[in-house]
């Protein structure tokens, strides 16, 4: 006697119209119906799963960003020096004259 896998089991009761439905939708995706409801629901919930994330990230950075904006960290000594190297080149990356144009490539 083989043993037979228990897998979870959804089950759900849906008014006639619902079920013929997911039928129909299932017979021209080519799927029995429990395959497309499988599909259906798996896509679903990665959806709402992933929007809920970004959602929950989104509010986590735009906190962060604030929270930076207000209350800024003292520049190291790498900013300072790619904006020292900025300044001294221009805003299009040619060399300025002391009197502060550009200098020809």
């Amino acid at each position: 006697m083989t043993a037979v896998s228990k897998q979870p089991r959804l089950v759900a009761r849906v008014p006639e119209e619902i079920h013929t439905l997911v039928a129909t939708a299932a017979k021209v995706s080519g799927l029995n119906p429990t395959q497309f409801i499988i599909q259906s629901v798996t896509e679903a919930a990665r959806r709402v799963i992933s929007e809920s994330r970004s959602i929950e990230l989104s509010t986590q950075d735009a906190e962060c960003i604030a929270a930076l904006l207000v209350n800024p960290g003292k520049p190291n000594d790498s900013l300072m020096d790619a904006a020292k190297r900025y300044k001294d080149k221009g805003a299009y990356g040619r060399e300025l004259h002391h009197n502060g144009t550009h200098k020809k490539a």
